[in-house]
């Protein structure tokens, strides 16, 4: 019988090392993750504030540099951090003038607590309000500063912006080779085109200028981002000083081309086209080409007229192109060149008569010469009257030329030509197209109201890039109005965020933990005293029993400490799904090697502490359970020692026996 209880005794016990074993995590437990200051008071105490304003910053800021341009998915033509030419240190500092680590730590801080607090049941509700205007603006601002004292704007604008002027040039330039001369010299196809037009853009286009418009953007787009506002509009827009170097740069342009081809090709031939037909048929058979008339009209104009004519149409359209005005008209007076042009055109009218004589044979019959005279006076005959001389029919002949010049040819020229912006936009049309007349009122409104982007512009391009949009609204929903979320409650159609999610599974499951970890606490006392019981035959005995069995348990979990802690740190590793990785692919590799070591540095750090209070409390029992232990099985003769020292003689201060 007594066999059997003692290995009823023996079994309790061993039942009791898991049982205290279990106590003492509860404990730790309590101590560390339940305890809601444990987790600030760890984060300072690994200095992550620090960790991340410092040591991840500069490492993203050194990898970021590294990274192709086209993995940024913003449009850039080099990596702006590579362009800007600022180093890391520079922009590390300015992040941190406006957010420092202690700045950080007294913004995070109180929303680590709340959480910790909502996480181990201590608090129903979490209401998190960040005041991230000042921080966001303020980091705007320093490193928009930066740049500008650094001169960062100038290599911009020659690697970013100019190319999508060029490339924008580029998109508004015809690819037909016919082309009249407006078109070719607004939006042409010459092979210098495309750099006058830059030329154009990049003369108004300066660092300051990009400066500005870039602070502008950063203070309409940081209200919008922290909930300040709930639209913005990002308006970049050229002064009047810089919409005057446009014109005055186009006038330039304008001025680079040969002053016929201004005046003639790009004023007098439009009209032309609309009065007269593409050959013009004069007496004795002679004709002319519209192109032979508008080559008269620019022979006989003096180089200082057409010069003037040029300069009087630069002043018109220059500002036109470039948005400073909705109209313009002005004349052109083609009196001069219309007598000049009918005496040229009529020596050559005259000289195709005289080749077209050469060819025509003598008339061999007298009825023939006879048909032949007759027709002199209004045409030319199919043979020459053998009387009849070259001379005689030409100098006939020249007389009705000459009139037909005047009324077939030049009557229907005006004396004038008025040229507005119609004529110029009618002429674009025919040459171009109507996509040309598009780039040039885009032209027109970009240098006149300035180019627009807002934040209907944003959403659109955010919705094509999968979870963007969703992500831009969380920010800034977070950022404006804060985050909360109560227990048990869900969102509209009953949807909860994974953050919800894991937030509500620590609560429950430490919530557990707390309604049931008395059980652990009753049952560890009263399964060590079921085994006093059990195992001794009186008092003694069980005293005996219950205190080598603590003594034994304690033992057992104290060295047993270090493989626990082995374990338990590679099991909280692994469910968070931390791996420290050394492949060289992919972008950020350093910085997410960097993170992934400060958080196994944490979790072997939290081992280490949590496996070290369980040692110092298995020590403390084993001590206690030791000093027991001692205590029953020298009982007797610690009795017998106090009852000696009892009856031993009191001494006198004396010396002497009383």
């Amino acid at each position: 019988m007594t066999y059997a209880l003692w290995t009823v005794a023996v079994a309790l016990g061993i039942v009791f090392v898991a049982l205290l074993l279990t106590s003492l995590v509860l404990v730790r437990l309590n101590d560390t993750l339940l305890d809601p200051r444990y987790y600030p008071d760890q984060f300072e105490r690994h200095g992550l504030y620090q960790f991340v304003m410092v040591d991840v910053l500069t490492s993203a800021l050194d990898e970021a540099r590294e990274v192709e341009p086209e993995f940024l998915d913003a449009g850039f033509r080099q990596n702006p951090l590579v362009t800007s030419g600022l180093s890391t240190r520079q922009i590390a500092e300015a992040v941190h003038r406006a957010l420092s680590p202690r700045d950080l730590e007294r913004l995070a801080a109180p929303a680590v607590l709340q959480i910790a607090e909502y996480a181990t049941g201590q608090r129903d509700r979490v209401v998190l309000k960040v005041d991230a205007a000042g921080p966001v603006g303020g980091t705007a601002y320093e490193i928009h500063k930066l740049m500008q004292d650094s001169d960062a704007y100038a290599p911009l604008i020659e690697y970013e912006l100019e190319p999508r002027v060029r490339e924008a040039t580029g998109e508004a330039l015809g690819a037909s080779d016919n082309v009249s001369g407006w078109m070719l010299y607004l939006f042409g196809t010459a092979e210098d085109a495309e750099d006058r037009m830059v030329r154009v853009a990049m003369r108004a286009l300066t660092a300051e200028w990009l400066a500005f418009q870039i602070e502008q953007a950063l203070d309409e787009f940081t209200a919008y981002l922290v909930g300040e506002s709930d639209s913005f509009e990002v308006r970049v827009q050229l002064t009047d000083a810089q919409v005057a170097t446009a014109v005055e740069e186009t006038k330039a342009i304008l001025r680079e081309a040969d002053a016929y081809d201004l005046v003639f090709p790009g004023v007098v031939e439009p009209v032309l086209e609309d009065v007269l037909g593409p050959e013009i048929k004069l007496p004795y058979g002679v004709s002319v080409a519209r192109d032979e008339v508008i080559d008269a009209l620019a022979q006989g104009a003096p180089p200082s007229w057409v010069q003037l004519q040029a300069e009087r149409l630069i002043d018109y359209i220059g500002p036109y192109v470039a948005g400073r005005s909705d109209g313009f008209s002005t004349e052109i007076t083609l009196t001069r060149n219309k007598e000049e042009a009918s005496k040229s055109l009529t020596g050559v009218a005259v000289a195709r008569l005289r080749e077209t004589l050469m060819g025509l044979p003598v008339c061999e019959t007298r009825a023939e010469a006879t048909a032949a005279r007759r027709r002199l006076g209004r045409m030319l005959p199919d043979c020459i009257p053998p009387e009849v001389s070259d001379s005689e029919i030409i100098e006939q002949a020249e007389a009705a030329i000459v009139n037909s010049v005047q009324t077939l040819v030049f009557a229907p020229v005006p004396d004038t030509i008025t040229f507005t912006e119609s004529h110029l936009r009618s002429t674009l049309e025919r040459s171009g197209g109507p996509e040309t007349l598009e780039h040039l009122d885009r032209l027109r409104a970009i240098l006149n109201k300035g180019w627009s982007y807002s934040e209907d512009d944003l959403r659109a391009d955010l919705s094509e890039r999968g979870d963007a949009l969703q992500a831009l609204d969380g920010v800034r929903s977070f950022l404006g109005d804060g985050y909360s979320h109560t227990y048990g409650a869900r969102s509209v159609g009953g949807s909860i965020s994974h953050l919800e999610r894991a937030l509500d599974r620590g609560r429950e499951q430490s919530e557990f933990v707390r309604r049931y970890q008395w059980i652990a606490y009753v049952a560890a006392p009263f399964l060590l005293a079921a085994v006093g019981f059990l195992g001794g035959a009186g008092w003694r005995g069980r005293i005996v029993w219950m205190s080598s069995t603590l003594l034994i348990s304690a033992i057992l979990i104290f060295l047993l400490s270090w493989p626990m802690q082995d374990v338990l740190a590679d099991t909280v590793i692994k469910q968070s799904g931390v791996e420290v990785s050394d492949r060289p692919d992919g972008i950020f590799q350093g910085t997410s090697r960097l993170l992934s070591g400060m958080w196994v540095e944490v979790i072997e750090a939290f081992s280490d502490e949590f496996a070290g209070g369980i040692r110092q409390y298995s020590l403390a029992l084993a001590g206690i359970a030791a000093a027991v232990l001692l205590t029953g099985v020298f009982w007797h003769r610690m009795i017998a020692l106090v009852e000696r020292l009892q009856r031993r003689p009191n001494l006198s201060l004396g010396g002497g026996v009383r």
